[in-house]
């Protein structure tokens, strides 16, 4: 590419869980290793961000949603869901505006918003509440990390990570100083 700083955004769309003939979760992780492939051929990649995925709103979409995460997270891909509106379709809302059940509770997970380095993974393991970011820190950046933990925590929580330093703020989860063996110059 004869431009810099290039964000890859495909969208994401199961088309065998589409038509009801089922979900495989090995297809996500599949896709996204190739997404991230073609991305990094382009050697100008700032970043890989699902700029859409969804699911019709049943019990099974749970099983596949759940899927995309994980490969999104292995890849530490941002995403967006389509879409947060009422109605048909992928809406997570119905028509008269409740969320949707049980896609909603799939689909609200911690998730990085900034990280003060390079990401390398982020995953989120809902049978134990645990939710785990690798980056590799960048001592240039004085920002902090921050994790948005969403309301998968009402009752609170605690952190590992290795002698950082942490600061609650609400929803956000910031790492104000990295981990040991980093220093700042």
């Amino acid at each position: 590419m004869p431009f810099a700083d290039v964000v890859y955004s495909p969208h994401s769309y199961d088309s065998e869980a589409e038509s009801g003939m089922g979900f495989d979760s090995r297809a996500a992780t599949r896709c996204f290793a190739n997404a991230r492939d073609l991305a990094e051929e382009a050697e100008a990649l700032a970043g890989l961000w699902i700029g859409e995925y969804g699911a019709w709103p049943t019990r099974r979409a749970s099983s596949s949603m759940t899927a995309e995460y994980d490969a999104f997270g292995a890849l530490a891909a941002g995403t967006t869901y389509w879409a947060y509106d009422r109605g048909g379709g992928y809406s997570l809302l119905d028509d008269e505006g409740a969320e949707r059940e049980p896609l909603v509770s799939t689909l609200v997970r911690p998730w990085p918003e900034r990280v003060a380095g390079d990401p390398l993974s982020y995953a989120f393991d809902a049978a134990t509440s645990t939710f785990t970011l690798s980056y590799r820190a960048d001592p240039a950046i004085s920002a902090p990390t921050e994790t948005v933990l969403s309301r998968v925590y009402p009752s609170g929580y605690a952190v590992q990570c290795d002698g950082c330093e942490i600061e609650e703020a609400g929803p956000i989860l910031r790492v104000t100083s990295p981990p040991s063996g980093i220093r700042r110059s």
